[in-house]
């Protein structure tokens, strides 16, 4: 039927039945609850106890109340507030008053098609509601809605009559209403609308399962001027389109399958919000979909998602193009399918959107994901799209859960005062990759207090666990990684050669980097802490315990640095295992400050053509080959470093010039061309460096007992006479006994 015939179909009945019907007024249509107690055995009284409960849970809840923004939605809200007073009179109309309303629609006709998302046979909800707009609680199986949740029909327009409602009540009386979903399944075959100042509430025991995966489930909608449904041509600028919708509870089942994800049709997306402000996402289920975003979020303000369990985001296998950064590509290109993330958080433009108008580039800000699980997804959530000019900001991804990613956990591509902590990955093939993140209104973006464990899952490729590309100034910081398959963290601005000027400013401090081994990638060599060029790296403390690649030509870098920046300063940090502890590839002006690298298969240190680099303080002892090698390097400057016990050379020089302070540099083995580069012999307690063991020595450690966190780790060890790991008095009165003699 089309919508002229079902307009016209409708006026026929109105007429007819005004003539046989006395009108009922708004508030004899409101359902009396206590009339359907003998129907359904007390259950309805639980549900008026429900009601009351939570109309007083609505009006305690503030964030949902806020109906300032519902006024500036253009002059549609107003034309919608109208729409509303002339619900209020749809019973009492004539013919002729019906009859003019189908030549407006058909004057509109063009305009109505061009809204491809809109169902031309669904009919308003005043056909079903009548004239009452007056709810402050709806529960979607009331008699006059509709909804079942205990057989197989098609419950779309129930549910879609009851969020109406919801809508009409909420412009009237300027509260936020409430549509409860009991438990029980419901199924729908096209997408439910939710609108302004409304809140879908699902019982926990509730479900509502897609039965056409061609059509998504929920989208945030608005009535235009002519009361047609709009949620993805509506042209409405700004957030305006949904101002103060929430939904919860329940779970939201896609009705997909690893099995059935093949076919020629992918699905669609479970839930979308486009152009909206004050959004919460909260305390339900959802998924069960393929190759597409879950949940699909571009161009919303003030958005919540708290303890949502997202799940079963399959992959698709089929042969359908996908849509992806303004091109098509095939389903073998990871691009196209792996990237596509659970929770999608991006802006609006004319590369990534062809029916969502306007495209006015309208990014995403004030988002805050917090307490949710992601579970067998490809990848969790943010978006691989990229614009530079207008980046989401104040993003706030706290105490989520990832499990079972198969790509990256988060994607932040030019998100601004970023902020990821207190989250937890198992089993994921990286967690963190972004571009261009750094700070707008705060000093810089945050990565905090982590716990990622990754492993290599079958049929998917390795990623780097953080991936920062571009300008970026980011704070990593307390984290903790474990089996880390290729760069536990990896810093490019990905063009820049060696310049004064670093496009990224990053701090990497006190974490901790377990069994890193890069085993199960396809490169030769990997780095745990990787810098590449035109970047600026301040590291300090962290503590990296790595293996040996598996393979022997393969080789497991602690840090590396491809031609950095000046100013990178790496102090502090304990490196022990791996093929190589710190490997400087022509770098500029980079510094090593007090840093104990150890047990290696090959060097402590390996410098190659690099360029005003500083050593100090620094111990480089046990590893198999070699504590230090400079190759090939200019203007080094060496200050109390130890190498010591390292396979046949400590310290091993190689068609290097203006190497100054190596004289300073204690070890057992020095290997060199320049005569003058002579080192210093071990003797332990010498602390001062000067090849014997004196009562300075004493003085020096004596001095260092207060604040033993202060002291060079080469001069710690040196001072740690009784090899306890710790600088104590009794390590001052071995001394003063070994001097005394």
């Amino acid at each position: 039927m089309t919508l002229h015939q079902f307009a016209l179909t409708t006026a026929i009945w109105l007429a007819t039945a005004l003539t046989c019907v006395t009108p009922i007024s708004a508030a004899e249509s409101l359902p009396d609850e206590t009339s359907f107690v003998s129907d359904s055995s007390g259950d309805i009284e639980q549900d008026k106890s429900f009601s009351d409960n939570h109309e007083s849970s609505v009006q305690q809840d503030t964030s949902l109340h806020d109906t300032s923004g519902f006024e500036d939605a253009e002059d549609n809200t107003e034309s919608f507030t109208d729409s509303i007073a002339s619900a209020g009179d749809v019973e009492h109309t004539d013919s002729s008053d019906t009859s003019q309303n189908v030549s407006d629609e058909t004057a509109l006709d063009a305009e109505t098609d061009s809204l491809s998302d809109i169902s031309e046979d669904e009919s308003t909800v005043e056909d079903v509601v009548g004239v009452n707009s007056n709810y402050t609680y709806i529960n979607a199986t009331w008699p006059e809605f509709g909804a079942n949740g205990s057989d197989r029909s098609d419950d779309t327009q129930a549910l879609n009559n009851s969020l109406y409602a919801a809508a009409l009540s909420a412009s009237k009386s300027g509260r936020t209403i409430e549509v409860y979903v009991p438990a029980g399944t419901y199924y729908i075959n096209n997408v439910l609308h939710i609108y302004s100042n409304t809140w879908l509430h699902l019982d926990s025991r509730a479900t509502i399962t897609r039965t056409d995966q061609t059509k998504e489930m929920l989208a945030g909608a608005h009535r235009d001027r002519n009361n047609a449904i709009c949620y993805n041509g509506c042209r409405h600028t700004g957030y305006t389109q949904v101002v103060n919708a929430k939904v919860s509870g329940g779970r939201w089942n896609g009705g997909m399958s690893s099995g059935n994800c093949g076919g020629p049709v992918y699905s669609r997306d479970i839930i979308t919000f486009r152009h909206c402000s004050d959004i919460t996402i909260a305390d339900l289920t959802v998924g069960d979909d393929c190759a597409v975003h879950t949940v699909n979020i571009d161009a919303v303000r003030n958005l919540t998602v708290s303890n949502v369990i997202f799940q079963n985001h399959y992959r698709y296998t089929g042969s359908e193009a996908g849509y992806y950064g303004g091109r098509y590509v095939s389903p073998s290109s990871y691009d196209g399918y792996w990237t596509r993330e659970a929770l999608h958080i991006d802006e609006i433009n004319f590369d990534n959107y062809s029916t969502a108008y306007p495209l006015e580039v309208l990014p995403c800000m004030n988002v805050n994901v917090t307490g949710c699980t992601f579970n067998n997804v490809l990848s969790g959530l943010g978006t691989h799209n990229y614009s530079k000019n207008n980046p989401t900001y104040n993003v706030m991804i706290r105490g989520n859960t990832f499990n079972k990613v198969y790509y990256q956990c988060i994607h932040a591509y030019n998100f601004k005062d970023l902020t990821v902590i207190d989250n937890k990955a198992y089993n994921v093939t990286g967690f963190l990759s972004g571009k261009d993140c750094s700070g707008r209104n705060k000093e810089c973006s945050y990565i905090q207090r982590n716990t990622v464990e990754c492993s290599k899952l079958s049929g998917y490729p390795v990623q780097d666990t953080i991936y920062l590309v571009g300008e970026c100034k980011v704070l990593i910081e307390n984290n903790t990684f474990r089996n880390i398959q290729a760069a536990c963290i990896h810093i490019t601005d990905g063009a820049l050669y060696i310049t004064d000027t670093a496009f990224s400013e990053v701090k990497i401090n006190l974490n901790l980097i377990e069994n890193g081994t890069g085993k199960a990638g396809e490169n030769r060599y990997y780095a745990s802490i990787l810098v590449g060029r035109g970047c600026k790296i301040n590291m300090w403390k962290n503590r990296l315990y790595l293996q040996e690649h598996p393979k022997s030509n393969y080789e497991t870098y602690g840090v590396q640095f491809n031609y950095a920046s000046k100013g990178s300063i790496v102090s502090k940090n304990i490196i022990h295992g791996g093929n190589v502890g710190i490997y400087l590839k022509e770098t500029h002006s980079v510094s090593l400050y007090s840093n104990e690298v150890k047990w290696t298969k090959k060097f402590g240190c390996y410098c190659f053509k690099s360029n005003l680099t500083e050593f100090t303080g620094n111990l480089f002892m046990s590893n198999n080959s070699c504590g230090i090698m400079l190759d090939y390097c200019s203007n080094v400057r060496s200050w109390r470093n130890a190498a010591l016990w390292n396979g046949s050379k400590d310290v091993w020089l190689v068609q290097s010039r203006s190497v100054e302070g190596l004289n300073s540099f204690i070890c057992n083995s020095f290997v060199t061309t320049d005569s003058s580069q002579t080192g210093v012999k071990y003797v332990q307690g010498d602390i001062n460096f000067d090849g014997k063991l004196s009562i300075h020595d004493m003085q020096q450690l004596s001095k260092y007992l207060p604040n033993p966190d202060n002291v060079l780790r080469s001069e710690f060890y040196m001072g740690d006479i009784n090899v306890d790991g710790k600088l104590t008095s009794d390590d001052v009165n071995t001394m003063t006994r070994r001097i005394l003699g």
